[in-house]
């Protein structure tokens, strides 16, 4: 027996086994999988709410610029310092008397993260972006689906309104009937949405990030009916805490938030859940959840 280590404790063999090694390496590797998600969500948080801060902060300068002074600028750097620098920034807007004016970027933010803060973001080009009146210095008009876009007009105070909140408009009333006219041509063509998530919307030349997010308590979806594989249909459900309360052409009514509404492009009509029973769309509500 060695008299040494049996009175200082002290062992001849050093260092771990492989067994202990193996378990030290599966516990990093648990907290790199629950670590690396939280960082990469609280980094694109961080891109987004720094880009929605620039949207809004040029935006409000372009605004103050026109209100005080009586024109547009010259060159976007007049809005501030390092706008045409990387990420680089563009302004342009429509004609006629009501304008539209439309900021743009090429910075690479998540569509969903920037949309949850500044809800008139889209990743949509809009249209006839080329044909829009730009502000010298900034981003041109050749952009790409990375690119991304705030529409806002002006107040008569020089104060800013967001715009469109999607490239089809805002409400239900702007949004069905371009959406329906979409869908309508796409059924004429013979063929079927597809059932993956983002294709049957780029089936139709929509952007799905675009339609990610609630607009105005509604969420719009596409797809081809289940039971009838040759109906393209539009589908609206309501956002998380509001109800659809429902008025059938026979005179009924129905509230529930599980029910959602579709418009056939085979029969040019609006249903509740199935085809049994025909909606009159123009006396569709959306109210607050019943509280159980």
């Amino acid at each position: 027996m060695d008299v040494r280590r049996e009175i200082l404790g002290v062992d001849r063999k050093t260092g771990f086994s492989l067994v202990e090694l193996l378990i030290v390496l599966a516990v990093i590797a648990a907290l790199i999988a629950v670590v690396t998600p939280i960082g990469m969500n609280a980094m694109r948080k961080s891109t987004a709410v720094s880009v929605a801060r620039d949207l809004k902060t040029l935006s409000q300068a372009f605004a103050n610029k026109i209100y005080l002074d009586g024109e547009l600028p010259q060159t976007i750097n007049e809005l501030g310092r390092n706008v045409s620098t990387n990420p680089k920034y563009g302004i342009a807007w429509t004609a006629g008397e009501e304008r539209e004016y439309i900021i743009f970027s090429n910075a690479e933010v998540d569509i969903q993260s920037l949309r949850a803060i500044l809800p008139s973001a889209t990743s949509s080009p809009f249209p006839d972006l080329s044909d829009l009146d730009y502000v010298s210095g900034g981003l041109p008009s050749d952009t790409n689906e990375l690119t991304v876009y705030y529409s806002f007009s002006l107040g008569s105070s020089g104060t800013v309104e967001s715009g469109k909140l999607t490239s089809l408009g805002s409400t239900f009333q702007e949004i069905i009937p371009r959406m329906i006219d979409i869908i309508d041509a796409f059924q004429l063509t013979g063929r079927v949405l597809s059932t993956w998530r983002d294709t049957r919307y780029t089936d139709l030349g929509l952007n799905p990030d675009e339609w990610s997010l609630p607009v105005n308590r509604m969420h719009y979806s596409t797809r081809v009916f289940g039971d009838k594989s040759t109906d393209n249909i539009i589908i609206v459900t309501p956002a998380a805490g509001y109800d659809f309360r429902v008025t059938y052409t026979d005179g009924g009514t129905s509230r529930d938030n599980n029910w959602w509404v579709f418009y056939s492009a085979e029969n040019k009509r609006w249903y509740h859940k199935d085809y049994t029973r025909e909606v009159d769309i123009t006396k569709l509500e959306v109210i607050e959840e019943k509280k159980s």
